[in-house]
Protein backbone atom coordinates (compact mmCIF):
# COMPACT_ATOMS: atom_id res chain seq x y z
CA UNK A 1 0.00 0.00 0.00
CA UNK A 2 1.12 3.48 -1.20
CA UNK A 3 -0.01 6.40 1.56
CA UNK A 4 -0.08 9.45 -0.20
CA UNK A 5 -0.02 12.50 1.49
CA UNK A 6 -1.97 15.40 -0.17
CA UNK A 7 -1.68 19.02 0.85
CA UNK A 8 -4.68 21.32 0.87
CA UNK A 9 -5.04 24.71 -1.62
CA UNK A 10 -5.02 28.16 0.14
CA UNK A 11 -8.75 29.65 -0.35
CA UNK A 12 -8.53 33.12 -1.65
CA UNK A 13 -10.59 35.82 -1.12
CA UNK A 14 -10.48 39.72 -1.97
CA UNK A 15 -12.33 42.82 -1.17
CA UNK A 16 -12.74 44.36 -4.85
CA UNK A 17 -12.38 48.47 -4.45
CA UNK A 18 -14.38 51.28 -5.97
CA UNK A 19 -12.05 54.26 -6.68
CA UNK A 20 -11.84 57.78 -7.74
CA UNK A 21 -9.77 58.07 -11.13
CA UNK A 22 -6.28 59.22 -9.96
CA UNK A 23 -6.73 58.71 -6.04
CA UNK A 24 -5.05 55.88 -4.13
CA UNK A 25 -6.81 53.20 -2.32
CA UNK A 26 -6.06 50.06 -1.01
CA UNK A 27 -7.04 46.18 -2.51
CA UNK A 28 -7.06 43.32 0.04
CA UNK A 29 -7.03 39.63 0.20
CA UNK A 30 -6.81 36.62 2.42
CA UNK A 31 -6.73 33.22 3.01
CA UNK A 32 -3.38 32.83 2.19
CA UNK A 33 0.19 33.54 3.78
CA UNK A 34 1.63 35.19 1.20
CA UNK A 35 0.26 37.18 -2.01
CA UNK A 36 1.46 38.26 -5.69
CA UNK A 37 -0.69 41.08 -7.27
CA UNK A 38 -0.60 41.09 -10.85
CA UNK A 39 -0.48 42.83 -12.77
CA UNK A 40 0.55 45.22 -10.31
CA UNK A 41 3.47 43.24 -9.53
CA UNK A 42 2.99 43.98 -5.74
CA UNK A 43 3.33 41.73 -3.10
CA UNK A 44 1.47 41.61 0.67
CA UNK A 45 -2.24 41.19 1.73
CA UNK A 46 -2.97 44.82 1.21
CA UNK A 47 -2.10 46.89 -1.87
CA UNK A 48 -2.44 50.77 -2.93
CA UNK A 49 -3.08 51.57 -6.64
CA UNK A 50 -4.18 54.81 -8.02
CA UNK A 51 -6.06 53.87 -11.10
CA UNK A 52 -7.56 55.83 -13.85
CA UNK A 53 -9.73 53.60 -15.55
CA UNK A 54 -11.71 50.38 -14.13
CA UNK A 55 -9.65 47.33 -14.54
CA UNK A 56 -9.12 43.01 -13.04
CA UNK A 57 -6.65 41.88 -11.11
CA UNK A 58 -5.18 39.20 -10.40
CA UNK A 59 -3.90 37.64 -6.67
CA UNK A 60 -1.87 34.33 -6.02
CA UNK A 61 -1.84 33.00 -2.73
CA UNK A 62 0.65 30.83 -1.33
CA UNK A 63 -0.11 29.02 2.25
CA UNK A 64 2.58 27.91 4.30
CA UNK A 65 2.56 23.95 2.91
CA UNK A 66 3.42 25.57 -0.60
CA UNK A 67 0.32 24.94 -2.21
CA UNK A 68 -1.04 28.14 -4.23
CA UNK A 69 -4.25 29.07 -5.37
CA UNK A 70 -5.43 32.04 -7.54
CA UNK A 71 -8.82 34.22 -7.47
CA UNK A 72 -9.43 37.38 -9.99
CA UNK A 73 -11.31 40.41 -9.48
CA UNK A 74 -12.61 43.73 -10.84
CA UNK A 75 -12.14 47.50 -9.53
CA UNK A 76 -14.56 50.37 -10.84
CA UNK A 77 -12.66 53.98 -11.20
CA UNK A 78 -15.26 56.96 -11.21
CA UNK A 79 -14.34 60.14 -12.25
CA UNK A 80 -13.24 63.06 -9.82
CA UNK A 81 -15.15 66.21 -10.04
CA UNK A 82 -13.31 68.94 -12.43
CA UNK A 83 -12.86 72.01 -9.77
CA UNK A 84 -13.29 75.67 -10.77
CA UNK A 85 -13.31 78.53 -9.01
CA UNK A 86 -14.74 82.34 -10.38
CA UNK A 87 -14.56 85.60 -8.56
CA UNK A 88 -12.28 88.38 -8.51
CA UNK A 89 -8.07 87.73 -7.88
CA UNK A 90 -8.02 91.10 -5.94
CA UNK A 91 -10.38 93.27 -3.68
CA UNK A 92 -9.48 96.52 -2.21
CA UNK A 93 -9.31 97.37 1.69
CA UNK A 94 -12.65 97.17 3.24
CA UNK A 95 -14.29 95.67 0.00
CA UNK A 96 -15.63 92.51 -0.78
CA UNK A 97 -15.90 89.69 -3.57
CA UNK A 98 -17.85 86.52 -4.40
CA UNK A 99 -16.32 83.25 -4.69
CA UNK A 100 -17.95 81.01 -6.73
CA UNK A 101 -17.04 77.23 -7.43
CA UNK A 102 -18.46 74.63 -10.04
CA UNK A 103 -17.92 71.03 -10.78
CA UNK A 104 -19.10 69.19 -7.93
CA UNK A 105 -21.93 68.77 -6.40
CA UNK A 106 -21.51 69.82 -3.02
CA UNK A 107 -18.41 71.97 -1.39
CA UNK A 108 -16.42 72.75 1.30
CA UNK A 109 -14.34 75.99 1.72
CA UNK A 110 -11.32 76.79 3.69
CA UNK A 111 -10.57 79.15 5.91
CA UNK A 112 -14.12 79.64 6.79
CA UNK A 113 -15.59 76.08 7.27
CA UNK A 114 -18.48 77.55 4.65
CA UNK A 115 -20.22 75.10 2.13
CA UNK A 116 -21.98 75.65 -0.78
CA UNK A 117 -20.56 76.58 -3.81
CA UNK A 118 -20.63 80.44 -3.39
CA UNK A 119 -19.02 82.62 -0.59
CA UNK A 120 -18.38 86.33 0.13
CA UNK A 121 -15.09 87.21 1.49
CA UNK A 122 -13.81 90.17 2.86
CA UNK A 123 -10.13 89.47 3.38
CA UNK A 124 -8.45 92.33 5.70
CA UNK A 125 -4.70 90.40 3.95
CA UNK A 126 -3.87 88.94 1.24
CA UNK A 127 -5.41 85.48 1.83
CA UNK A 128 -5.86 81.89 -0.23
CA UNK A 129 -9.06 79.99 -0.16
CA UNK A 130 -9.27 76.42 -0.52
CA UNK A 131 -12.35 74.71 -1.65
CA UNK A 132 -13.20 70.50 -2.16
CA UNK A 133 -15.89 69.45 -4.17
CA UNK A 134 -17.82 66.09 -4.06
CA UNK A 135 -19.40 64.77 -7.03
CA UNK A 136 -22.62 61.91 -6.76
CA UNK A 137 -19.96 59.13 -6.47
CA UNK A 138 -18.42 60.28 -3.39
CA UNK A 139 -15.26 61.36 -5.32
CA UNK A 140 -13.46 65.06 -4.53
CA UNK A 141 -11.07 67.64 -5.71
CA UNK A 142 -9.99 71.14 -4.33
CA UNK A 143 -8.98 73.93 -6.35
CA UNK A 144 -6.82 77.36 -4.61
CA UNK A 145 -8.19 80.52 -5.26
CA UNK A 146 -5.80 83.56 -3.67
CA UNK A 147 -7.30 87.17 -3.26
CA UNK A 148 -5.27 89.63 -2.57
CA UNK A 149 -5.86 93.34 -0.54
CA UNK A 150 -5.14 96.22 -2.24
CA UNK A 151 -5.24 99.39 -0.68
CA UNK A 152 -7.76 101.56 -1.22
CA UNK A 153 -7.39 105.39 -2.37
CA UNK A 154 -6.22 107.81 0.79
CA UNK A 155 -7.59 111.22 -0.37
CA UNK A 156 -7.14 114.67 0.71
CA UNK A 157 -8.12 118.16 -0.77
CA UNK A 158 -6.00 121.27 0.02
CA UNK A 159 -7.00 124.53 -0.26
CA UNK A 160 -8.51 127.55 1.05
CA UNK A 161 -10.89 126.80 4.31
CA UNK A 162 -11.84 130.68 4.19
CA UNK A 163 -13.13 132.68 0.92
CA UNK A 164 -13.90 136.13 1.37
CA UNK A 165 -17.47 137.01 -0.97
CA UNK A 166 -16.97 137.09 -4.47
CA UNK A 167 -13.61 135.74 -4.24
CA UNK A 168 -12.74 131.96 -5.73
CA UNK A 169 -10.59 128.86 -4.77
CA UNK A 170 -8.43 126.68 -6.21
CA UNK A 171 -8.93 123.30 -4.89
CA UNK A 172 -6.24 120.42 -5.34
CA UNK A 173 -7.13 116.74 -4.70
CA UNK A 174 -4.06 113.96 -3.95
CA UNK A 175 -3.87 110.56 -3.23
CA UNK A 176 -4.95 108.56 -6.32
CA UNK A 177 -4.50 108.38 -10.39
CA UNK A 178 -8.29 110.18 -11.25
CA UNK A 179 -10.59 112.15 -9.71
CA UNK A 180 -14.56 113.09 -9.88
CA UNK A 181 -16.14 116.21 -8.06
CA UNK A 182 -19.19 116.73 -6.59
CA UNK A 183 -19.78 119.06 -9.34
CA UNK A 184 -19.48 117.23 -11.79
CA UNK A 185 -15.19 118.19 -12.62
CA UNK A 186 -12.81 115.96 -13.24
CA UNK A 187 -8.96 116.27 -12.85
CA UNK A 188 -7.42 116.72 -9.43
CA UNK A 189 -7.63 120.64 -9.91
CA UNK A 190 -10.97 122.89 -9.95
CA UNK A 191 -11.30 126.40 -9.28
CA UNK A 192 -14.74 127.07 -7.40
CA UNK A 193 -16.48 130.57 -6.38
CA UNK A 194 -19.23 129.68 -4.23
CA UNK A 195 -21.51 132.28 -3.24
CA UNK A 196 -22.71 130.97 -0.10
CA UNK A 197 -20.82 128.10 2.57
CA UNK A 198 -19.81 124.92 0.35
CA UNK A 199 -18.96 121.73 0.86
CA UNK A 200 -16.87 119.84 -2.18
CA UNK A 201 -16.31 115.66 -2.54
CA UNK A 202 -14.37 113.77 -4.54
CA UNK A 203 -13.75 110.42 -5.27
CA UNK A 204 -10.70 109.12 -6.16
CA UNK A 205 -9.59 106.05 -8.20
CA UNK A 206 -6.59 103.93 -7.90
CA UNK A 207 -4.91 102.30 -10.98
CA UNK A 208 -6.12 99.32 -9.36
CA UNK A 209 -9.40 100.49 -8.97
CA UNK A 210 -9.81 100.74 -5.77
CA UNK A 211 -11.30 104.42 -4.83
CA UNK A 212 -11.39 106.95 -1.93
CA UNK A 213 -13.56 110.19 -0.78
CA UNK A 214 -12.57 113.66 0.72
CA UNK A 215 -14.69 116.43 1.37
CA UNK A 216 -13.48 120.13 1.56
CA UNK A 217 -15.60 122.93 3.27
CA UNK A 218 -15.34 126.56 2.41
CA UNK A 219 -16.85 128.85 5.04
CA UNK A 220 -17.90 132.04 2.87
CA UNK A 221 -17.62 135.39 4.64
CA UNK A 222 -18.71 138.67 3.33
CA UNK A 223 -16.18 141.50 2.90
CA UNK A 224 -16.93 144.12 5.51
CA UNK A 225 -18.72 147.29 3.84
CA UNK A 226 -16.99 150.39 5.66
CA UNK A 227 -18.80 153.44 6.20
CA UNK A 228 -17.05 156.27 8.46
CA UNK A 229 -18.74 159.17 9.71
CA UNK A 230 -18.24 162.39 11.94
CA UNK A 231 -17.12 165.93 11.69
CA UNK A 232 -14.24 165.72 8.78
CA UNK A 233 -14.15 169.78 8.56
CA UNK A 234 -12.43 171.31 11.62
CA UNK A 235 -10.57 174.81 12.45
CA UNK A 236 -7.19 174.27 13.43
CA UNK A 237 -6.84 173.11 17.41
CA UNK A 238 -10.46 171.54 17.04
CA UNK A 239 -10.56 167.80 17.54
CA UNK A 240 -12.80 165.07 15.58
CA UNK A 241 -14.12 162.43 16.11
CA UNK A 242 -14.31 159.59 13.40
CA UNK A 243 -16.65 156.88 13.59
CA UNK A 244 -16.20 153.33 11.51
CA UNK A 245 -18.76 150.99 11.05
CA UNK A 246 -19.53 148.00 9.07
CA UNK A 247 -16.66 145.35 10.30
CA UNK A 248 -15.93 142.91 13.32
CA UNK A 249 -12.59 144.65 14.26
CA UNK A 250 -11.21 147.78 13.00
CA UNK A 251 -7.50 149.29 12.87
CA UNK A 252 -6.38 152.58 11.87
CA UNK A 253 -3.13 154.02 10.80
CA UNK A 254 -2.77 155.63 13.48
CA UNK A 255 -2.65 152.62 15.27
CA UNK A 256 -5.92 152.53 17.03
CA UNK A 257 -7.93 149.44 17.03
CA UNK A 258 -11.18 150.52 18.78
CA UNK A 259 -14.25 151.62 16.31
CA UNK A 260 -13.84 154.97 16.88
CA UNK A 261 -11.19 157.73 17.38
CA UNK A 262 -10.04 160.98 17.88
CA UNK A 263 -8.00 163.42 15.86
CA UNK A 264 -6.36 166.65 16.04
CA UNK A 265 -4.51 167.31 12.92
CA UNK A 266 -2.86 170.50 12.45
CA UNK A 267 -3.22 170.43 8.71
CA UNK A 268 -5.60 168.35 6.25
CA UNK A 269 -5.23 164.79 6.92
CA UNK A 270 -6.00 161.36 5.52
CA UNK A 271 -7.09 158.92 7.99
CA UNK A 272 -7.68 155.15 6.87
CA UNK A 273 -9.20 152.21 8.44
CA UNK A 274 -9.27 148.56 7.79
CA UNK A 275 -12.15 146.70 9.28
CA UNK A 276 -12.29 142.99 8.97
CA UNK A 277 -14.63 140.18 9.53
CA UNK A 278 -12.86 137.27 10.64
CA UNK A 279 -10.40 136.50 7.08
CA UNK A 280 -11.97 139.10 4.96
CA UNK A 281 -11.38 143.06 5.34
CA UNK A 282 -11.61 146.14 3.22
CA UNK A 283 -10.64 149.81 4.00
CA UNK A 284 -11.37 153.28 3.73
CA UNK A 285 -9.94 156.79 3.47
CA UNK A 286 -11.86 159.74 5.17
CA UNK A 287 -10.36 163.34 4.65
CA UNK A 288 -10.06 165.48 7.49
CA UNK A 289 -9.85 169.36 6.41
CA UNK A 290 -8.46 171.43 8.61
CA UNK A 291 -9.28 175.14 8.08
CA UNK A 292 -6.74 177.71 9.37
CA UNK A 293 -7.94 179.28 12.24
CA UNK A 294 -7.83 183.44 12.45
CA UNK A 295 -5.03 185.22 13.38
CA UNK A 296 -6.35 188.18 15.68
CA UNK A 297 -4.98 190.99 17.88
CA UNK A 298 -6.10 194.30 19.16
CA UNK A 299 -4.34 197.58 17.59
CA UNK A 300 -4.27 200.66 19.16
CA UNK A 301 -3.92 200.96 23.27
CA UNK A 302 -0.30 200.84 23.07
CA UNK A 303 0.61 204.34 24.75
CA UNK A 304 2.56 203.38 28.37
CA UNK A 305 -0.02 205.64 29.88
CA UNK A 306 -4.14 205.90 29.69
CA UNK A 307 -5.58 208.84 31.71
CA UNK A 308 -8.80 208.36 33.08
CA UNK A 309 -11.78 208.87 30.96
CA UNK A 310 -10.00 209.44 27.58
CA UNK A 311 -11.81 207.96 24.56
CA UNK A 312 -9.28 205.11 23.25
CA UNK A 313 -10.13 203.53 19.70
CA UNK A 314 -9.55 200.27 20.17
CA UNK A 315 -8.97 198.20 16.78
CA UNK A 316 -9.35 194.38 15.84
CA UNK A 317 -7.92 193.34 12.79
CA UNK A 318 -7.39 189.30 11.38
CA UNK A 319 -10.98 188.08 11.06
CA UNK A 320 -14.11 188.85 9.15
CA UNK A 321 -16.65 189.22 11.78
CA UNK A 322 -15.84 190.32 15.62
CA UNK A 323 -17.53 190.51 18.90
CA UNK A 324 -16.32 192.08 21.86
CA UNK A 325 -16.36 191.72 25.81
CA UNK A 326 -18.57 194.81 25.85
CA UNK A 327 -21.04 193.22 23.20
CA UNK A 328 -19.62 195.83 20.53
CA UNK A 329 -19.61 194.00 17.13
CA UNK A 330 -17.64 195.28 14.23
CA UNK A 331 -13.42 195.41 13.95
CA UNK A 332 -13.69 199.46 15.94
CA UNK A 333 -14.70 200.38 19.07
CA UNK A 334 -13.82 203.78 21.16
CA UNK A 335 -13.44 203.45 24.82
CA UNK A 336 -13.07 205.44 27.52
CA UNK A 337 -11.94 203.52 30.49
CA UNK A 338 -11.80 205.05 33.85
CA UNK A 339 -10.10 201.86 35.21
CA UNK A 340 -7.98 199.48 34.34
CA UNK A 341 -9.31 196.90 31.65
CA UNK A 342 -9.37 194.22 29.78
CA UNK A 343 -11.27 194.23 26.58
CA UNK A 344 -11.48 191.14 24.49
CA UNK A 345 -12.69 190.26 21.08
CA UNK A 346 -13.46 187.27 19.28
CA UNK A 347 -13.00 187.37 15.05
CA UNK A 348 -14.76 184.39 12.97
CA UNK A 349 -13.06 184.10 9.85
CA UNK A 350 -15.02 183.25 6.11
CA UNK A 351 -14.11 180.03 6.84
CA UNK A 352 -16.14 179.94 10.37
CA UNK A 353 -13.36 179.84 12.41
CA UNK A 354 -12.92 181.28 15.49
CA UNK A 355 -9.81 183.05 17.16
CA UNK A 356 -9.45 185.61 20.34
CA UNK A 357 -7.26 187.82 21.22
CA UNK A 358 -7.20 190.62 24.46
CA UNK A 359 -5.93 193.72 25.40
CA UNK A 360 -4.81 195.13 28.92
CA UNK A 361 -5.63 198.67 29.12
CA UNK A 362 -4.06 200.73 32.06
CA UNK A 363 -5.53 203.46 33.42
CA UNK A 364 -4.24 206.55 35.41
CA UNK A 365 -5.26 209.37 37.33
CA UNK A 366 -3.26 211.57 34.98
CA UNK A 367 -3.26 214.54 37.17
CA UNK A 368 -1.32 217.47 35.23
CA UNK A 369 -0.72 215.44 32.40
CA UNK A 370 -1.97 215.86 28.74
CA UNK A 371 -4.38 212.45 27.28
CA UNK A 372 -2.83 210.18 24.91
CA UNK A 373 -5.75 210.18 22.43
CA UNK A 374 -5.01 212.42 19.25
CA UNK A 375 -7.76 214.07 18.59
CA UNK A 376 -9.73 213.55 15.01
CA UNK A 377 -9.30 217.26 14.10
CA UNK A 378 -5.21 216.59 14.59
CA UNK A 379 -5.20 214.77 11.59
CA UNK A 380 -7.46 213.85 8.34
CA UNK A 381 -7.26 211.61 5.56
CA UNK A 382 -8.78 211.86 2.76
CA UNK A 383 -10.74 210.80 -0.13
CA UNK A 384 -11.98 207.91 2.05
CA UNK A 385 -12.89 205.48 0.06
CA UNK A 386 -9.75 205.82 -2.52
CA UNK A 387 -8.39 204.81 -5.63
CA UNK A 388 -5.33 204.86 -4.10
CA UNK A 389 -3.94 207.98 -4.02
CA UNK A 390 -4.61 209.26 -0.27
CA UNK A 391 -3.43 212.82 0.76
CA UNK A 392 -2.60 212.69 4.96
CA UNK A 393 -2.59 216.08 6.84
CA UNK A 394 -1.04 216.87 9.49
CA UNK A 395 -2.60 219.82 11.11
CA UNK A 396 0.15 220.51 14.01
CA UNK A 397 3.94 221.21 13.73
CA UNK A 398 4.77 218.25 15.38
CA UNK A 399 5.92 214.97 12.61
CA UNK A 400 3.49 212.42 12.60
CA UNK A 401 3.87 208.92 12.17
CA UNK A 402 1.69 207.01 9.83
CA UNK A 403 1.95 202.90 9.90
CA UNK A 404 -0.25 201.10 7.31
CA UNK A 405 -1.76 197.06 8.38
CA UNK A 406 -4.07 194.85 6.62
CA UNK A 407 -6.80 193.77 8.09
CA UNK A 408 -4.75 190.36 9.51
CA UNK A 409 -2.29 192.74 11.13
CA UNK A 410 0.44 193.23 8.87
CA UNK A 411 2.38 196.54 8.63
CA UNK A 412 2.30 197.53 4.97
CA UNK A 413 3.54 201.32 5.37
CA UNK A 414 5.66 203.20 7.71
CA UNK A 415 6.35 206.89 7.11
CA UNK A 416 6.92 210.31 8.90
CA UNK A 417 4.90 213.10 7.60
CA UNK A 418 4.81 216.58 8.08
CA UNK A 419 2.17 219.22 6.57
CA UNK A 420 0.10 217.70 4.23
CA UNK A 421 1.13 214.55 2.14
CA UNK A 422 0.10 212.62 -0.84
CA UNK A 423 0.43 208.69 -0.32
CA UNK A 424 0.30 206.28 -3.57
CA UNK A 425 -1.20 203.36 -2.23
CA UNK A 426 -2.96 201.79 -5.77
CA UNK A 427 -0.66 198.90 -6.03
CA UNK A 428 -2.60 197.50 -2.66
CA UNK A 429 -5.64 195.22 -3.55
CA UNK A 430 -9.20 196.69 -2.60
CA UNK A 431 -9.60 195.92 0.53
CA UNK A 432 -10.26 197.47 3.98
CA UNK A 433 -7.09 198.82 5.92
CA UNK A 434 -6.08 200.28 8.98
CA UNK A 435 -4.14 203.67 9.41
CA UNK A 436 -1.99 203.96 12.77
CA UNK A 437 -0.79 208.02 13.58
CA UNK A 438 1.37 208.74 16.54
CA UNK A 439 2.39 211.85 17.30
CA UNK A 440 4.82 211.69 20.73
CA UNK A 441 2.47 209.21 22.91
CA UNK A 442 -0.66 209.82 21.62
CA UNK A 443 -2.78 207.32 18.57
CA UNK A 444 -5.24 207.51 16.40
CA UNK A 445 -6.92 204.69 14.25
CA UNK A 446 -8.68 204.95 11.02
CA UNK A 447 -10.61 202.44 8.79
CA UNK A 448 -9.39 203.12 4.92
CA UNK A 449 -11.12 201.81 1.74
CA UNK A 450 -9.51 201.16 -1.11
CA UNK A 451 -11.75 200.20 -4.11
Amino acid sequence: NICVNIKPKPSIYTASGFFCAGQPDTLSAFGASTYTWLPFNLTGPNIVISPSVSGCYTVIGTNTAGCTNTTTGCYSVAPIPNITVSGNNAVCAGGSTTLTATGATSYFWSPGGFTGSSIVVSPSVNTCYTVTGYNAYGCSNKTVKCVSVQPGAVISISGNNVLCGGSSANLIASGAASYTWSNGMTGPFITVSPSVSTCYSVIGQTNGGCTGMAVKCITVQNIPFLTVTGNTNICQGSSATLQASGAASYWWNTGATSSAIVVNPNVSTSYMVIGSNGACQSSINVNVTVRPKPFVFILGGDSTMVCAGDALTLTAVGASTYTWNNSSTGSMITVTPTASTVYSVVGTSTNNCTNSAAKLIVVNACTGISANTMSESDVQIYPNPSSGLVTISNQSAESLNVKVYDMIGRELLKKQINGTQTLDLSNYANGTYIVRFEKGNKTLYKKLIIE
